[in-house]
């Protein structure tokens, strides 16, 4: 990958409903839109990144899949399809990951699942390689993990965002500590926002003097909550080939615009503080916030 310096990022959470696919695959088809090439991998079993690309998952043969290709130790050239998306591939997700995921836990290479499938020359293909992932801190995010130069972290803004947010980020720095010294965050990216709900204001506003405390990377551009999105998924279409002006896919053309001076490929990972606010902390700057506005 050295020539065409390919980035390889990340997309976790470890919590559910936190609109992690829908950023992953938008971001994919924003980035398209920006003139770049990209390999989408769907590490969840659930296969809602491959579907929303427009992959019929009731079709596609095992030996087409990521499942199948880590298993027997595949490149990704191998079992790579495009999606039905001008200029974006994608290693297809399967529902037998969830077995497949049990059975290698514990083994020596639960973390290097994805190293042979990468090792591969026509990585330099593409510009951009958005590895989506499930909630749990398993195998297959640490996989992901190790072999990323990047990840970027999807938050709603909700009350219980601090523990999800410490959580995803001590299994990453964890990795990065032992495997993968390139591994760097970019940030957090607020999703699914409610400007008409008091509480996510508030804590937006919490959220963004955090970042302020403990240097945590917070982008300025925020995704807003959007009927779209549940259209744009029955539609098994990315949310800037459905409705390219509406004001959730210009949201997402601007967040992949504010990330993308950002991804240079493979490099030492910039050292960051340590992210050490607590719920406490959290519930403090919230009733802070009440007496302001008393």
């Amino acid at each position: 990958m050295s020539e065409k310096n390919t980035s390889i990022l990340t997309i976790c959470l470890q919590k559910g409903g936190a609109g992690k696919t829908t950023c992953a695959v938008n971001l994919a088809a924003s980035y398209v839109h920006l003139g770049l090439k990209i390999l989408f991998v769907d590490l969840d079993y659930q296969s809602n990144g491959t579907k929303l690309l427009g992959i019929d998952t009731s079709t596609l043969k095992y030996e087409q899949t990521i499942c199948y290709a880590m298993e027997h130790s595949l490149k990704f050239s191998e079992i790579v399809i495009p999606s039905k998306f001008e200029n974006i591939d994608i290693l297809a997700s399967s529902e037998r990951l969830f077995d497949f995921n049990k059975n290698v836990s514990g083994s020596a290479r639960q973390s290097f699942l994805l190293h042979p499938v990468f090792d591969d020359e026509a990585l330099e293909n593409y510009d951009l390689i958005i590895i989506d992932t499930n909630p749990s801190p398993d195998s297959l995010f640490q996989s992901a993990i190790a072999i990323s130069h990047y990840y970027l972290v999807p938050t709603p803004a909700e009350n219980d965002v601090i523990d999800g947010l410490a959580t995803v980020f001590k299994n990453a720095e964890t990795i990065k500590k032992y495997l993968n010294p390139k591994l760097t965050f970019l940030g957090c990216s607020i999703q699914k926002f409610d400007k008409d709900s008091p509480a996510q204001v508030q804590n937006e506003r919490i959220l963004r003097k955090i970042s302020k405390e403990t240097k945590m990377p917070l982008f300025e551009n925020i995704i807003p909550f959007s009927k779209a999105v549940f259209s744009a998924s029955n539609a098994h279409t990315p949310l800037i080939n459905y409705l390219k002006n509406s004001p959730i896919s210009k949201s997402y053309l601007a967040l992949a615009g504010e990330i993308k001076p950002l991804l240079k490929g493979g490099r030492i990972g910039r050292q960051q503080a340590q992210f050490q606010v607590s719920q406490k902390r959290f519930e403090q700057l919230k009733d802070e916030e009440a007496l302001i506005e008393c």
